[in-house]
């Protein structure tokens, strides 16, 4: 990670997609010459990479945006959901733990092929991309879980929390191509939702896809800023 002297950071994943290596401006303002340093450390690496900004891009992002070749242009809104406002149809207990056809389940570092697997399947990439991103440790850290929903014994979708203080992050929301249309990415996330509020988060925060926003919104969830990314 690179810390430019005005909030601006370069952050890589070594992980080979755009979204996980970038250079992110956090800020209320975004400074595009600190931008452009930090781009042409990033353009040597190698690596598909974005440009992240809060809100809007100014003319002068997209112009550095546009020299690097970075135009294509993804909007992702942050949304959050405090634990009281959030909706469950899963589980009778709220905890969205089953349901007739699909099973919740943790996954430990033992099933980390696998798991890299479904996620290839569910998000329609290579898995080794994934088996880079979710090794042995991330899925046994103290302040994250990996889950896999399961239909009759198949492995039909994946997420991930990530615990911060009394925040809960939903993450890596997927499900294979011939499941999706049942609900199923509904139960993981309640699943999700439901441990880190037994563990004491107060509230949880994701980043929705626009496919994904109306679901989102159904479970308690309300967009609080858009992000935009140049890849």
């Amino acid at each position: 990670m690179v810390r430019g002297r005005n909030g601006t950071l370069l952050l890589t994943s070594g992980v080979r997609l755009a979204s996980l290596n970038g250079v992110f401006s956090g800020g209320r303002e975004t400074d595009s010459q600190e931008i452009d340093r930090l781009a042409g450390i990033l353009a040597g690496e190698g690596l598909p990479w974005s440009i992240a900004v809060r809100g809007e891009p100014t003319n002068e992002v997209l112009d550095v945006a546009e020299r690097y070749g970075r135009q294509e242009r993804v909007v992702q809104p942050l949304m959050g959901c405090r634990r009281a406002e959030a909706r469950f149809r899963g589980a009778a207990d709220g905890g969205a733990r089953g349901s007739d056809t699909l099973a919740v389940r943790v996954v430990r570092s033992d099933q980390q092929k696998a798991y890299a697997e479904l996620l290839g399947a569910a998000f329609e990439a290579p898995a080794d991309i994934f088996r880079d991103l979710m090794a042995g440790p991330l899925l046994d850290a103290s302040w994250g879980t990996a889950y896999v929903g399961d239909v009759d014994g198949v492995p039909v979708g994946a997420g991930y929390g990530i615990r911060i203080g009394d925040q809960i992050g939903v993450f890596n929301i997927a499900v294979v191509p011939e499941f999706r249309g049942r609900g199923y990415g509904r139960l993981i996330t309640e699943r999700v939702l439901a441990d880190g509020f037994a563990a004491g988060a107060r509230s949880a925060y994701l980043q929705a896809t626009e496919a994904g926003l109306p679901l989102y919104e159904s479970m308690g969830f309300r967009a609080l800023e858009n992000w935009t990314y140049l890849a």
